[in-house]
């Protein structure tokens, strides 16, 4: 839908270089690997409202951690509903961390039980 994006540009170019050039500077200016790490935090639950909740709760509480490193509050992406926000009768609600060294911060945070917490994730849906 947009052809000129960079990425389809150095694409329909078969330019590399020019592409990792691009999204190198993108992904270092947006704090996105590999100049920081992600985790992901996944909460499920049958009620919705409880499954918004405990990721709005959750959040309050990253963000506090990460005001004490003087880090800023957009280092935490979420709480949003997950891509499939309502599969087999479960809500889901998640949140993405970007720091240097996600498990260190996460190690200092009280982490309720039936959160799922994936540091590098592979996918985020």
């Amino acid at each position: 839908y947009h052809p000129e994006h960079y990425a389809i540009q150095a694409a329909a170019a078969h330019d590399y270089s020019a592409f990792a050039r691009r999204e190198l500077a993108f992904r270092e200016e947006m704090g996105y690997p590999p100049y920081n790490r992600l985790a992901r935090l996944l909460y499920r639950h049958t009620q919705a409202h409880r499954a918004r909740q405990e990721a709005e709760a959750l959040a309050e509480t990253i963000r506090l951690r990460l005001r004490e490193e003087g880090r800023p509050a957009t280092d935490l992406i979420g709480p949003a509903p997950a891509f499939f926000a309502h599969l087999r009768g479960v809500y889901r609600w998640h949140l993405l961390l970007r720091h240097p060294d996600p498990t260190t911060l996460l190690c200092r945070v009280s982490i309720p039980p039936g959160w799922r917490v994936d540091v590098d994730p592979v996918e985020l849906l």
